[in-house]
């Protein structure tokens, strides 16, 4: 069914993707035929909600042990897609996508992603400007048992980006940036208040729970 699809085909891409959907419930796919689900994504919205569920629940239900070809091939698939779903803040496949990279600990994509999410709250001032809104949005995507660990591997970045956004709400005219500074101050909190629910990928095949 995998080696069936085609990048030009959605519309039969969505039918096997369902097809497979339903299988796995049954039957978990293997880690090689995740991957190659991967490889066709990107191309159309209505595949990539369901391709991006069947890999999210295979991979963090299941938690079996994956080649490192395969698992490098995933994330960096995955890595790609994230920033065509950045925004809006809260989304299924932002959050689905999100919760894989940050169970195999792609530090490097998770931080990019809530340093370009905190760009998109300075920017809008209507959204700065409600507090309790923000955090929600961000509380909603990133408040995850499967990013505790890259927020513990990643303290230094967050503690940095803090400060600097505390720095600029000193300025006049940018008092509501301060915000920002308390939002990731809640990440701080979150990680630490929940660091023994934290659940992520070792690399000898192991998983923290």
């Amino acid at each position: 069914m995998i080696g069936k699809a085609s990048i030009e085909d959605f519309f039969e891409n969505q039918l096997i993707l369902k097809e497979l959907y339903r299988s796995s419930i049954i039957f978990p796919l293997n880690p090689a035929q995740l991957s190659g689900i991967t490889d066709f994504l990107g191309h159309h919205e209505l595949t990539d909600e369901l391709g991006i569920k069947i890999v999210h629940d295979n991979i963090l239900k299941q938690r079996f042990c994956m080649p490192e070809d395969l698992r490098d091939s995933l994330t960096e698939s995955l890595a790609r897609l994230v920033e065509k779903y950045r925004r809006p803040l809260r989304n299924q496949n932002k959050q689905y996508i999100l919760d894989i990279l940050g169970f195999f600990s792609t530090e490097e994509v998770i931080v990019w992603v809530l340093e370009e999410d905190l760009k998109t709250l300075e920017e809008d001032k209507e959204l700065l400007s409600k507090k309790d809104l923000i955090m929600s949005e961000i509380k909603d995507v990133y408040h995850s048992k499967y990013l505790i660990h890259i927020f513990e591997e990643s303290k230094d970045d967050l503690l940095r980006l803090m400060w600097e956004y505390n720095e600029k709400g000193k300025e006049k005219g940018h008092e509501d940036e301060r915000k920002i500074a308390l939002v990731l101050d809640n990440i701080l909190d979150y990680a630490v208040e929940n660091r023994e629910k934290a659940v992520y990928y070792e690399k000898l095949c192991g998983v923290r729970k």
